[in-house]
């Protein structure tokens, strides 16, 4: 038994993952920091192991947390800088690699394209620019389709080195992307590969010359010297009154260049109206409406342009003919887009496999975050237990360290040492010393990696500085220890904290 977990699978849990904090029984997320010991080698950090003895050590070396709202989410995708001279992958609904490949761009103005076509895999020279609802066609051949645009605020929160902010509109934001979305056909075919050229291939471009009905107009004199010659070819008024018109060509005189269509224009063209004669193309599938023109050079057919992408195809044959004796073996393919057109969902279409997080830590958060030491671990912890409620958590901050209140004091606590208690031999990692009055005899002492329990009345030493203090009461951490789960977490080089600094996270978490 073959089993295949598709790509969107990893879009849905992501989506799942992220949707979690806008529900009404939200996913409670929090960033914490922890350990304030220094590693082996500060500019080493180590990998952490992902065992349940790291994450409770994590835990006993937590200070504080912070809640992630969901305006502090988004999804994302892989950055793909648009960079000239690239060959960039075109989009197929054939493509079993698209998730590992540059199928699409962000250009220098934050705006993402999909690459729908790369020219029969030539390096893009020219940027795509504009925020058409249709295909967009650059000089060098290529075809793109905008897709959304991000706002620099969006970008600095939420962009990154490798990673790039994407969303889909569930209403109006007035957004060329709404637009975008809003126009994209189910089931269009917008796009057509030449496969093989064939060749013998007959093509006659230039300006009406006379009308003579509804179904006969007379084509330049360039047109063929033989008689029925583009018969079973198309003729598309590209330009000028009745422009847009396909039709297939019935009779053409080369006398008198006068050439006959199979159904009448329903807007009559006129000797300002453009044309190009071609093989048919004709598509064969499951929808409605698409049509196509050839471009033909030396015979050879090089290029197949959408007139209407129609919609509903699930399936779609090209069919190439002409004039059995003017031209053979072109062969081409149409690409379908996911469902519901190219446009219509850019985070599916695009494979969104990744949420990003943007937390600020600014200076000591109201008290709870340590301003005045270092930490060197940071993560997230979902849905951890309050202590004093029992329930998940929910408030926006908690302060993790386990505090003494106490009176006696004999000098100043150094930073990261231990502190024991000469009586019960409980122990506990200073973070720093908060007094409470002038003399700095009083106040409260703030631990981690807390091991045992203090008593009160009892004194503690410090095992640095030696500096003693009564203990008259003991607050335990905020949050229950051990509670919620763990599901990421980074380690770094020191970051000494400041009471006037702010720390920006950025955090993508990939499924």
């Amino acid at each position: 038994m073959a089993i295949t977990t598709s790509k969107k699978f990893n879009v849905h849990i992501a989506q799942q993952f992220k949707e979690g904090f806008d529900e009404s029984d939200p996913t409670q997320m929090y960033l914490f920091y922890s350990r304030i010991d220094p590693w082996s080698s500060e500019s080493s950090p180590p990998t952490l192991k992902d065992s349940v003895f790291s994450d409770r050590e994590m835990w006993r070396g937590m200070t504080a947390v912070k809640k992630i709202s969901n305006n502090n989410i988004t999804m994302a995708v892989t950055k793909n800088l648009w960079e000239t001279n690239t060959v960039y992958t075109e989009y197929t609904d054939t493509s079993e690699n698209l998730a590992t490949s540059n199928f699409y761009v962000i250009t220098s103005n934050n705006e993402v394209y999909k690459c729908l076509f790369n020219s029969n895999s030539t390096p893009s020279i020219i940027i795509p620019t504009g925020k058409s609802t249709s295909v967009i066609t650059t000089s060098d051949g290529y075809k793109w389709k905008f897709m959304y645009d991000i706002t620099q605020a969006d970008m600095n929160r939420f962009g990154g080195v490798n990673h790039i902010p994407i969303k889909t509109l569930t209403s109006n934001d007035g957004s060329a992307q709404w637009l975008v979305q809003q126009a994209a056909a189910n089931g269009s075919v917008p796009i057509y590969e030449v496969t093989a050229g064939g060749s013998g291939y007959l093509q006659n471009k230039g300006t009406v010359t006379g009308v003579t009905s509804t179904t006969q107009i007379s084509i330049a004199n360039t047109g063929s010297g033989t008689d029925s010659v583009y018969n079973g070819s198309t003729i598309f008024i590209s330009s000028g009154l009745g422009a847009g018109q396909l039709r297939i060509v019935s009779g053409y005189n080369a006398t008198t260049k006068l050439l006959t269509v199979n159904s009448a224009f329903s807007v009559s063209p006129n000797t300002s109206s453009t044309y190009h004669v071609g093989p048919r193309i004709n598509i064969v599938g499951d929808g409605n409406g698409a049509e196509a023109y050839a471009n033909v050079q030396s015979g050879a057919i090089t290029r197949i342009t959408s007139i209407n992408d129609g919609s509903s195809y699930s399936r779609a044959t090209v069919l190439i003919t002409a004039n059995p004796s003017y031209g053979s073996n072109a062969a081409a393919v149409a690409y379908l887009p996911d469902v519901g057109g190219h446009g219509a969902d850019p985070e599916r279409e695009l494979l969104a496999r990744n949420v990003t997080l943007n937390i600020e830590v600014d200076g000591s958060e109201a008290g709870f975050f340590p301003a005045n030491n270092q930490f060197r671990i940071y993560g997230l912890l979902k849905d951890p237990t309050q202590l004093s409620t029992g329930g998940v958590a929910s408030n926006l901050r908690y302060d993790q360290t386990t505090k003494l209140t106490v009176n006696a004091i004999s000098g100043a606590l150094t930073q990261d040492e231990f502190v024991r208690g000469n009586s019960s031999g409980a122990k506990g990692r200073v973070v720093f010393f908060a007094n409470t009055n002038l003399a700095g005899t009083r106040g409260v002492v703030h631990l981690v990696y807390p091991s045992g329990n203090f008593t009160g009345g009892e004194t503690f030493t410090a095992n640095t500085s030696g500096v003693t203090a009564v203990v008259l009461s003991t607050t335990k951490p905020d949050l229950v220890p051990f509670s919620g789960q763990m599901i990421y977490k980074v380690t770094q080089t020191p970051l000494e904290r400041d009471a006037d600094q702010t720390e920006n996270f950025t955090i993508t978490v990939k499924f």
